[in-house]
């Protein structure tokens, strides 16, 4: 917390508080010690107030200064707080940096060499996306959701268009991305409710089963809602949050697995493979034990 104290004129003075928490070059970065649970809150806050000393006969002019200077101060204050994306060995995080006129930064912070930066060039990328759809783009409002590390570091995914889009970096390459190059995820077992709602994203299922498959959005309560069917080799994209709970099933009732929406796992392949086998598996598996 500081202080500080600006005499403006003679009979007028301001006393401006910041309390401030911020990432420095020096700071020491830890996902469990400073922030825990994926969870990052900088919060940056002014309070500019205005102490009269009528010693004297004022003058409005003196008044009007210390009022301009209250307003200076206030208008350079953009970040209230910041939400990191973590990557998913926890070695770098993201976080979108708010500047003036409502237009905005990626900000790349690596845990390990205590550094940050912009994540990737800006102007490269509006200019190549505007090239790609013919829209005009600027390079501090880019219209872009999702963003997300991939496996390799100077490669990023975002989505832009209702397509998957994968930028590097090194090469400054843009290109939309193959969902045949995407690692999918291995479905779990545990149906809950969806207790949790986060960000806004899009997830791709694919259908590598020889049936149709269901997809159900389990609700708050556990209620299962049916959203969409896929054909058999199918591949449909689906509007949902993270956090938010998904339970994949046939015709018959037969499930297959769940899925927990996630920013580093966009990508869901439903296989033959079901959840009663894997049920039966273990309790082989506990007949066999000599426990």
């Amino acid at each position: 917390m500081v202080t500080i104290c600006a005499k403006v004129a003679g009979n007028i003075s301001i006393h401006v508080t910041i309390g401030v928490s911020f990432l420095s070059d020096s700071s020491m970065y830890s996902r469990d010690s400073l922030w825990g649970n994926s969870m990052l809150s900088i919060t940056l806050f002014a309070l500019l107030s205005t102490t009269t000393q009528l010693w004297a006969q004022g003058f409005s002019s003196d008044y009007k200064r210390a009022n301009n200077l209250k307003e200076q101060f206030r208008n350079q204050i953009f970040q209230l707080e910041i939400t990191p994306n973590w990557s998913a060995d926890n070695r770098h995080f993201w976080y979108l940096k708010q500047l003036a006129s409502d237009r905005y930064q990626f900000v790349k912070v690596s845990i390990q060499s205590q550094s940050k930066g912009l994540a990737f060039n800006h102007k490269k990328l509006a200019t190549k996306l505007t090239n790609a759809t013919g829209q005009s783009i600027e390079p501090d409002r880019l219209p872009i959701t999702n963003l997300v590390f991939t496996d390799r570091p100077d490669i990023w995914r975002f989505n832009f268009q209702g397509k998957l889009w994968e930028l590097d970096t090194q090469t400054d390459n843009l290109r939309i991305a193959n969902i045949v190059d995407i690692t999918p995820i291995k479905l779990g077992s545990t149906i809950r409710p969806s207790y949790q709602t986060g960000v806004e994203i899009s997830v791709t299922f694919r259908n590598e089963t020889n049936r149709p498959i269901h997809l159900f959005w389990l609700d708050g309560q556990g209620d299962q809602k049916l959203y969409s069917t896929l054909e058999i080799g199918e591949v449909h994209q689906q509007h949902t949050y993270t956090g938010h709970i998904w339970l994949i099933m046939d015709e018959i009732g037969q499930k297959f697995g769940v899925y927990e929406a996630s920013l580093q796992e966009p990508l869901v392949t439903i296989q033959e493979e079901r959840l009663h086998k894997k049920k039966t598996e273990r309790k082989d598996h506990r007949k066999r034990s000599p426990i």
